[in-house]
């Protein structure tokens, strides 16, 4: 016998009671364990019948608490892992996406002419990239962020886009503390300029992928 919308509602709202954050992670969960139920209850109006907190849907849910908490901690782990490596691997592929290779070629043959110069001014240029690019992906991506942004996938970008800004934000600080002088710095060139060339191609990598994302989940967050 299979489950109601209702009472498939009842799993994932245990689910997000105790700490499944991510609706696609808590959709897979909820789909094994409604299956678990079915095949295992024999009366299910019965098991589900309301009983204030005597429920045997409860009582079930209850005993499997901390099973259920280590298995959604395990599949973060490996979320974790291979959306790092699917997310590296898109960055690749970015790279020779001719839109995405003429403007990293611009940006690199510009910067390595300004490395040469090793004028002060020039430290801007790439400071002035990244905080344009970050200016361009919150406003592509803002609305899309908004609606899917409790999707595991979507977390990870943000956080790989966050970690890159993070290392810029870190070494700028670092390199103003020492080297008050006014020298040219190309290390902090350099860095600004790699995060820069980091944050594009996962931003490009992220926005590529909104429409597939929207068209996979989109039931989720109906």
């Amino acid at each position: 016998m299979e489950l109601t919308k209702e009472q498939v509602q009842q799993i994932n709202n245990f689910l997000e009671a105790i700490g499944v954050e991510y609706i696609d992670i808590r959709f897979e969960m909820v789909d094994h364990i409604a299956s678990e139920i079915e095949n295992k209850v024999s009366n299910i109006p019965a098991f589900y019948e309301d009983q204030r907190l005597h429920t045997h849907f409860l009582k079930y849910m209850l005993s499997r608490k901390e099973e259920l908490k280590k298995r959604y901690d395990s599949i973060l782990k490996k979320k974790f892992w291979s959306d790092a490596l699917f997310i590296l691997k898109d960055m690749v592929q970015q790279t020779i996406k001719p839109r995405n290779l003429a403007i990293i070629s611009i940006v690199a043959s510009i910067s390595f002419y300004m490395n040469k110069l090793q004028n002060i001014n020039t430290l801007y240029f790439p400071i002035i990239l990244l905080i344009g690019y970050i200016t361009y992906y919150v406003l592509k991506t803002r609305e899309f962020i908004k609606t899917f942004g409790k999707l595991k996938i979507v977390h990870s970008y943000s956080l790989a886009g966050g970690i890159i800004i993070n290392i810029a934000f870190q070494f700028f600080n670092l390199s103003k503390i020492g080297n008050n002088n006014g020298d040219w710095n190309s290390s902090l060139f350099n860095t600004m300029l790699i995060s820069f060339f980091g944050l594009f191609l996962s931003g490009e990598s992220f926005i590529s992928k909104m429409n597939t994302i929207k068209e996979k989940y989109n039931y989720l967050i109906e």
